[in-house]
């Protein structure tokens, strides 16, 4: 992760929302572009509001990219949203909950004061409970607005691998941005050293508007088995090289569609 620079605010330990305390948390706020968390995420969250409960209508979408160390119980985040009825009132983590069902605000998006705007940034450490909570799926995050407290866009946070692999094979919106989400980070951790990190090009040949892209087999195998300049990467799984394979073919411009772990699997 790079270098960024903080500032420093502390939530209120009383707040009660839905009948559930809000624990006192440190919530560090970057200042930074939104590639930061996104390089390192674990979990990722498709925010609409169709995953509301009651659902929500609204043109307002968004996407989460979260960072998770099971190690410190540290947890960063990276929110972007746009489309919704008006200027958003509140974001938070929100749980225990299983789609389908409501819960209290787990931690604020935001620190006390600062804007609800996108993107939203920053960490937090949880405690022992709310990882515990966090890892078992029972998280999501939910943005609101004043023509909708309750909240006009959620979704799950799920683990990305696991985001990668649930899209299965449907070709519509929802399994692009899961597969989207996902493979991002696995892009910059794995390609964008030498691709850049908007395709653009270096050790790597530039993505961007590579027309290549378009034989899906073709850029599976290359993941797989590497090339003349290009190293293999035979310890991706399945779901980790439908995710990459994804992300260049619908990054940087590009629009070539989805691929999917059943693509996958005739190749690896």
């Amino acid at each position: 992760m790079r270098s960024v620079s903080l500032m420093k605010w502390i939530v209120g330990a009383a707040v009660v929302a839905a009948g559930t305390a809000v624990w006192a948390q440190e919530v560090v706020q970057a200042t930074v572009d939104p590639e930061v968390p996104a390089a390192d995420a674990t979990h990722v969250a498709v925010l609409a509001g169709e995953n509301e409960v009651p659902p929500v209508t609204t043109t307002g979408t968004g996407m989460a990219w979260i960072a998770f160390d099971p190690a410190t119980n540290l947890v960063a985040w990276t929110v972007e949203f746009e489309g919704l009825t008006g200027d958003a009132t509140g974001a938070h983590f929100h749980g225990p909950a299983e789609p389908g069902a409501n819960a209290g605000v787990a931690i604020s998006l935001v620190a006390a004061g600062a804007p609800v705007s996108s993107p939203l940034q920053g960490t937090a450490t949880l405690t022992a409970a709310q990882a515990a909570e966090f890892t078992a799926g029972q998280w999501y995050v939910n943005i609101h607005t004043a023509a909708n407290a309750g909240g006009e866009i959620r979704g799950q946070v799920v683990a990305a691998e696991a985001a990668a692999a649930d899209a299965g094979g449907a070709g519509d919106a929802d399994a692009m941005a899961a597969l989207m989400a996902a493979g991002q980070p696995l892009y910059d951790r794995n390609c964008g050293a030498c691709h850049g990190n908007a395709g653009q090009g270096g050790n790597g040949v530039t993505l961007a508007g590579f027309s290549a892209l378009a034989d899906a087999r073709a850029v599976i195998a290359q993941i797989v088995y590497g090339g003349t300049f290009m190293p293999a990467f035979p310890q991706l799984t399945r779901p980790e090289i439908a995710a990459i394979a994804t992300y260049v073919r619908n990054a940087f411009g590009n629009s070539f569609g989805i691929v999917t772990e059943a693509d996958v699997a005739p190749i690896k």
